[in-house]
């Protein structure tokens, strides 16, 4: 994509414009692939399930996690997009600086598979978590390009260290949520769902943020906000999990 960012740029077509006719190539050439894809049909999702989601303990457990992660998942994809545009000053730069950024989040991931064991997986993640929720917060309150740039060493480090950290509480969520013996199609359905309730809820309060009258910078720090309080509660919320599969 930076690629295409930087060729468009100098070919004079425009930033994206090559990036918009390429992309699209891209994902129909996925299109081949279905025919090796195995034949699966799913159970269909029954009423005792719509049930289940609604009444069980675990379900109920589960879902301050889902809350803070469907929060994450928005204000992440949107409001640091936005930050690095506002502080790197053009699309080319931002683009040059997360290809960067994503090769030393990759090197960590490898250096974190030496050290990480399912005897110290929470404690990385509590550790992480917090440290991240700190740093995130610190570049809504100074908002500068060298708060960024520790935030965004901080988020090459930390980022992998929870997303791999979590990934077992992603799976146990799908456990709480599932009925017993159901098929496991309803239990990612129901997931998915709980999470886009949650992404449209944190959506809702965003844009009344902004149909106040919040704006550009002072805007931007707000959802910086949201995104380090979205991370405490996904952390709150597993650690509630992790306490209710203990009992």
């Amino acid at each position: 994509a930076t690629t295409l960012l930087v060729l468009s740029a100098g070919l004079g077509f425009g930033t994206y414009t090559l990036l918009f006719l390429v992309i699209p190539v891209i994902y129909m050439l996925g299109f081949f692939q279905f025919s090796h894809i195995r034949s699966y049909r799913p159970e269909r999702v029954v009423w005792r399930d719509i049930v289940h989601f609604f009444s069980d303990r675990r379900n109920m457990s589960a879902q301050p996690y889902l809350a803070g992660s469907g929060a994450f998942h928005f204000l992440d994809t949107l409001v640091p997009p936005l930050v690095a545009l506002a502080l790197l000053g053009s699309a080319v730069n931002v683009g040059v600086y997360s290809s960067l950024l994503a090769v030393f989040s990759a090197g960590c991931v490898l250096a974190l598979a030496m050290v990480r064991t399912e005897q110290n997986r929470v404690p990385i993640l509590v550790g992480a978590s917090v440290l991240l929720v700190a740093f995130t917060a610190f570049v809504g309150i100074d908002f500068s390009i060298t708060a960024f740039v520790l935030y965004s060493i901080a988020l090459g480090v930390l980022n992998p260290i929870i997303s791999v950290s979590a990934h077992v509480i992603d799976l146990q969520t799908m456990e709480s949520i599932g009925r017993e013996r159901s098929d496991f199609y309803a239990t990612m359905l129901l997931r998915d769902f709980s999470l886009w309730v949650w992404r449209v809820v944190i959506a809702l309060i965003f844009l009344a943020i902004t149909a106040v009258g919040v704006e550009g910078q002072d805007l931007l720090s707000v959802g910086l906000y949201l995104t380090a309080g979205a991370l405490l509660l996904r952390l709150i919320g597993a650690m509630v999990l992790v306490r209710s599969t203990v009992k």
